[in-house]
This record gives C-alpha cells, sequence and structure tokens, in this order.
C-alpha cells in the first residue's frame, strides 16, 4: 500500500509537470504557430541543452532562453505563460522572478 501512495504522487507531480508544459507549448504555439515553436524547441536543445520535457525542472533556464533570443520583447511571451497559470491556479505572479519561484514550488 505504501509504494501505491508514492506512485500516486510521483504520477501526480508528472501530470502537474505536463499540464505547465502544455501550458507553455500552446502560449508559443499561439504566438509563433505550430513550425517555429518546433524551432525554438530544437533552438533550446542545442543552446541550453534542454529539452521540452526539462522545462519545469529547468525554468531558469527557459527563461534565460527566451531573454538571449527575443530581448526584451521576450517578457511579452513570460506575461501570457504568467497569465495562463494566474488563471488554471488562481495565483499572482507579478514578474520572472515570482514565475520562477511558484513553478519550482508548486511544479516540484
Amino acid at each position: 500500500m505504501h509504494k501505491g501512495n508514492n506512485y500516486s504522487k510521483k504520477d501526480s507531480k508528472n501530470e502537474k509537470k505536463k499540464e505547465l508544459i502544455k501550458i507553455i507549448d500552446n502560449v508559443l504555439k499561439m504566438l509563433f504557430g505550430k513550425d517555429e515553436t518546433e524551432t525554438l524547441y530544437f533552438h533550446l536543445k542545442i543552446r541550453k541543452n534542454l529539452d521540452k520535457d526539462e522545462i519545469v525542472d529547468r525554468i531558469d533556464d527557459f527563461i534565460e532562453f527566451l531573454i538571449e533570443i527575443f530581448n526584451d520583447l521576450s517578457q511579452i511571451i513570460l506575461n501570457r505563460i504568467i497569465n495562463e497559470l494566474e488563471l488554471k491556479y488562481s495565483v499572482k505572479i507579478t514578474n520572472n522572478s515570482e514565475l520562477i519561484k511558484f513553478v519550482k514550488e508548486f511544479f516540484k
């Protein structure tokens, strides 16, 4: 029984991570389209050695990547992600530092 509970916790954690990845993926696809989003993931892998499925665990590297690629315009992307998180989880996130903190606490 104890193992079952651990599995359920781990499964729940993985589901929450998948939800965040889906939110990020949907925002990127909405802003850039499917092909350009796949190109972004390709460059994320090249520049940061970061796969799409690892974004939650390395959210700070993902944010850094967006800033490197888009400079000040990265905040538009991040604000859309923040907005989606605020709506889904009824939280208030006012800046990128709070985004990182929220992801590291809630999705780990």
